[in-house]
C-alpha cells in the first residue's frame, strides 16, 4: 500500500494534535480518589500537581513555578489582570507550565487562591464578555479564544494555551482539567449567587463587585447583571448589608444617593420598603428593601418586567432567610 504523501500528512496534522491530546485525557480521566479539601498553600498544591505528568500521559511539568502572596502577585500577572484580581481579597497565586507531548510548547497556568467564593467568582466573571463560550469541566468555566478560565469555591484558575483554534482550546482545557484534579469537587453555589433571577438575564453579564457597583455607586457587597425587558434591557443589582437593621438605613441613603433631594414615589408589593425613583444617570429606577439586602433596578423601560424580576428575588430572600 502506497504512503500517504507529506502534504497529506500535513493536511490532517491538526487532527492529529486532537487525538494525541484526547489519548492523554483518557489516560489522565481514570477513576482516583477525589481530594476532600482544599490545597491551603502554594507549596501544598505544588505539592499536590507534582505527581501530575506521571497520571497525565506525556506531558511535563516546568520545574520553575512561580508563587506570590496578596499583592505581590502584580509582578506574576499582567498589569490589567492584576489590577481586577486585587480588586478582590486575594490571597495567594501560582503561576505554572504544562507542556503536551503534542504539541510541545506550554500551556501556562494561573491559580488564584481567594478569601471566599464570591471574591473569586468576582474575579473569574470580570473576565467573561458577550461572546465567552461555556466549557465542559465540573466546575463554571468558560473559552475566550485565548484563554480558559475556571471558577470553583474559592479558586480562579487561568489556563493560556500557546495558540489559537481548536486545537489550542483542547489543550487549555486538558492543562485545566488536570489542575482541578487535585481539588474537591464544587460545593453549594453561595446563597448570594441563588438569590439573583435567571429568567430573562443576559448571559455571562452577571458581575460581583465589592467596592463600586457598576463602576459608579459606592455600595459596596454587590451583585449586578442585565435582564432583557421587551426589546430593551435593565440592570438590576443585589446589595448585601450585615443585617436587616443595616439594608433598613442604608435604603434613604441610596435613594438620596441615586436622585439627591428628589422624592420617590412608594410602592407595595415588592419588598417591606419600595420606590421608583427618575433619576439623570439611571434613567428609572426601582429601589428596593428586603431582608439584609436592598435590590436595585435601573435604566427601566418596562416596568412590568422590572416589578416581575424584583418581586422574584424578594420572594427568593423571604424564602432562604
Amino acid at each position: 500500500m502506497p504512503m500517504p504523501s507529506l502534504r497529506s500528512r500535513s493536511r490532517y496534522a491538526p487532527l492529529l494534535a486532537l487525538l494525541a491530546l484526547a489519548w492523554s485525557l483518557a489516560a489522565f480521566a481514570q477513576p482516583t480518589p477525589e481530594p476532600t479539601t482544599y490545597p491551603a498553600t502554594p507549596d501544598e498544591l505544588l505539592a499536590r500537581l507534582k505527581p501530575l505528568p506521571a497520571a497525565v500521559k506525556d506531558w511535563t511539568l516546568d520545574p520553575n513555578p512561580q508563587t506570590a502572596t496578596g499583592a505581590a502577585a502584580s509582578a506574576l500577572l499582567p498589569a490589567n489582570v492584576a489590577a481586577t484580581l486585587l480588586g478582590y481579597r486575594l490571597d495567594w497565586v501560582v503561576q505554572l507550565k504544562l507542556t503536551p507531548e503534542t504539541p510541545h510548547e506550554p500551556v501556562v497556568v494561573e491559580v488564584c487562591k481567594f478569601a471566599d467564593p464570591l471574591d473569586a467568582f468576582g474575579a473569574f466573571a470580570a473576565f467573561r464578555t458577550g461572546g465567552a463560550e461555556v466549557a465542559n469541566l465540573k466546575a463554571i468555566s468558560y473559552y475566550t479564544g485565548v484563554q480558559h478560565h475556571v471558577w470553583r469555591d474559592n479558586f480562579y484558575v487561568r489556563t493560556t494555551p500557546p495558540g489559537l483554534g481548536p486545537a489550542a482550546r483542547a489543550t487549555a482545557e486538558a492543562a485545566a482539567e488536570a489542575v482541578m484534579s487535585v481539588m474537591p469537587l464544587p460545593g453549594p453555589t453561595p446563597l448570594m449567587l441563588r438569590l439573583m433571577p435567571e429568567a430573562r438575564l443576559v448571559t455571562n453579564s452577571l458581575r460581583y463587585y465589592r467596592q463600586n457597583l457598576l463602576g459608579r455607586l459606592p455600595l459596596g457587597d454587590a451583585l449586578a447583571a442585565d435582564y432583557v425587558e421587551n426589546g430593551t434591557q435593565l440592570q438590576m443589582a443585589l446589595v448585601r448589608y450585615a443585617n436587616d437593621e443595616a439594608a433598613r438605613a442604608a435604603y434613604c441613603e441610596v435613594a438620596n444617593l441615586l436622585a439627591p433631594g428628589a422624592c420617590g414615589n412608594p410602592l407595595s408589593l415588592l419588598g417591606r420598603q419600595a420606590q421608583t425613583i427618575p433619576t439623570q444617570q439611571f434613567g428609572l429606577a426601582y429601589l428596593v428593601h428586603e431582608g439584609r439586602y436592598l435590590i436595585l433596578a435601573l435604566n427601566v423601560h418596562d416596568r412590568d418586567t422590572a416589578e416581575g424580576l424584583l418581586r422574584i428575588t424578594a420572594t427568593n430572600i423571604r424564602i432562604v432567610r
